[in-house]
């Protein structure tokens, strides 16, 4: 929290450091609900 990346190549790496750390459990819990995939899959249908 309340960390300052003076470049954005020092974000880049702060935030691919902090996904790395996500299991892909975790993922999948925040984000497979199904109004999620319904919403993605009927707007890759248009």
């Amino acid at each position: 929290a309340w960390q300052n990346c003076p470049t954005l190549e020092d974000l880049r790496q702060l935030l691919s450091s902090k996904l790395d750390a996500i299991s892909s459990e975790a993922i999948a819990s925040l984000t497979a609900y199904n109004f999620i995939l319904e919403a993605l899959f009927g707007a890759a249908s248009y």
